[in-house]
Order: structure tokens, then sequence, then C-alpha cells
């Protein structure tokens, strides 16, 4: 019973991507330490052993601030129902402190083994990420017509929550234009023609997702990850990375790369909304398009695995 109260998480008046959060919340974390108990049987204990076992499992702080606020509204669902009194989620007591999982992005050996084992579909995302920088949600919203090939340029402009597209990004700063570096142009070339798709200069009016199930549709994010991107982690004997890591890794390249903060940010989408306006009226195209000839970041990443 608690399992089916994954759909009430979240005010009525959340944006998508806040529900989706708060439900992938419950089905990752609440539903498989507590999603077997009915409401009668769910008693307070439970929950304050829920965030015991959740510290135990290293999630930092935030995530489990957000997973016992996600199950607080979900059971507020209930007892509006009258099927549950009082709320046992009420008024948890957090640990002051939770381990956080600082960023790893990938060495160059290990992101060439993921490369190496993902299927030809997975490595063109993977390289899409961790080439550009972008936010899982953002690669798997591109379309076709989101990519300048004449330019080198690439537009960021929605984004992929849970298998459905947003016409907007999730912060002002994460709609952008960045540079289309080489290895991302030649992937998303040799896609399109395997694809059979027309010749890519054709492509610009095409609204057709660059990255879609087989039914021309979004993919659904964390099935993807679990379908595609843990299977090639797995082939390749890496255990702790995540998706969001290449971003880290796109990053990290770019200040390698002599890349200066306020240019790094566009190229990121970096989401302080202290520096967006600053960042914005000092980049311009011409600036990004003769960036996109000059640097590589994923062959630099690449370069000294070989």
């Amino acid at each position: 019973m608690v399992a089916r109260l994954a759909g009430r998480a979240g005010p009525e008046d959340a944006s998508e991507r806040v529900l989706g959060v708060y439900k992938q919340s419950l089905e990752s974390h609440v539903i498989p330490e507590v999603g077997t108990l009915t409401l009668a049987e769910l008693r307070r204990r439970d929950c304050i052993e829920l965030v015991g076992t959740l510290y135990k499992k290293g999630l930092a702080k935030n995530t489990i601030k957000r997973t016992i606020a996600a199950l607080k509204k979900a059971l507020d669902a209930a007892v509006d129902a009258e099927l549950l009194a009082p709320n046992p989620a009420t008024r948890l007591e957090l640990p002051d402190k939770a381990p956080l999982r600082k960023a790893k992005p990938p060495t160059p050996k290990e992101l060439r083994k993921v490369l190496d084992k993902a299927t030809p579909d997975a490595r063109d995302i993977i390289v899409t990420i961790s080439g550009l920088g972008l936010r899982r949600g953002e690669a798997l919203a591109l379309r076709w017509l989101d990519v300048d090939f004449e330019r080198n340029l690439l537009f960021v402009r929605r984004q992929n929550i849970r298998g459905r597209i947003e016409e907007k990004t999730k912060t002002d700063a994460g709609t952008r234009t960045v540079p289309l570096f080489a290895n991302v142009r030649a992937a998303l070339e040799a896609r399109a023609k395997r694809l059979e798709l027309p010749p890519v200069r054709w492509l610009a009016n095409d609204r057709r997702l660059i990255f879609a199930n087989s039914l021309g549709g979004p993919l659904e994010p964390t099935n993807w990850s679990r379908r595609e991107w843990k299977p090639a982690l797995t082939a390749a004997g890496i255990e702790d990375l995540h998706v969001h890591d290449l971003r880290h890794s796109a990053a990290s390249q770019l200040h390698r790369l002599g890349m200066d903060n306020k240019l790094r940010s566009v190229v990121i989408g970096h989401a302080d909304e202290r520096v967006t306006d600053e960042i914005y009226t000092t980049v311009d195209e011409e600036t990004l398009q003769a960036i996109a000839s000059k640097i590589d970041p994923l062959a630099t990443a690449l370069g000294s695995a070989q």
C-alpha cells in the first residue's frame, strides 16, 4: 500500500520536474525499504529506521531530506483521504551530518573503457554528455534542429523529465549555446548516417529527437541509465561512476585547456544566478564558434589513455 502512494508525492502546484524528483526519491529509497507495508502496519519507528538506513547507505543529507519530504507528502495524501492518522513521517529528526559524495570525473582510461563497452546508441549519448558537459536530461531532449553543423554550435533549449520533453531547461543559465566540439560532431554525423537520415546540413528544421526510443519518442533517463549506462560500467569493471560525473569531467577538461571561468560557465550552463546576467552579456556566438574549431575537451580527456 505504501508503494502505491508514490504517485501522490509532491504539492499539487509543483512543476513536472519537482514531481519527478519526489517520485524518483520514493521509488529509489523508500519503496525498497518500507514499500511492502500497509498503511495500517507503517509505524513511526519504521520511518525513523528508514532515516538511519539511508544514512548508513551513504546518501547525502539533502538526498535524505528530499526523500523524507517526499514520503511525508505522500502520507499527507493518505491522511487527507482518511486512510491514515496521524502521519508517522512528521517532524522526523534528520542527521546533522551525512556523507557527501564528491564528484568523481572518470580517468581517461575509465572513460575509454566505458565507451568501448557501451552499445553504439549509448556511446553516442556518453560522448555528447562528456564532450559538451550536458546534463543527462538535456542530452536526451536534443533534437536535430538543435545542432548547427555549419557553424559548429549546439543549442540547449529543453530537458527530458522522466521521459517527457519539457520546453525549458533546469535553470535560466541552462538555456545556452555551446561549441560543437569535434568528437561530438563526428559522433552525431556518424549517428545520422547510421540512422539513414538526410545529410546533416539538411537537418536544420528536423524536430526528431537525436536520442529516441524504438518508436521515436523520448527515452526515460532513469531507465536508460539502468539499461545502458550501468551495464557498460559493469562490463568495463567500474563501480562508482555516475552519469553526472561526465559533466564534471567536461568542466575539468575545459579548465585544463585554459578556458576562463565565465566562458566555461556558459558552456556548462552554470546555475549560479548571481553571474548569469554577466555571463550572457560578455560571450557571443562568434566566440563560441572560434572555440569549437580550436579545442575539444573529450579529445583531451581520452588522449592520455592511448
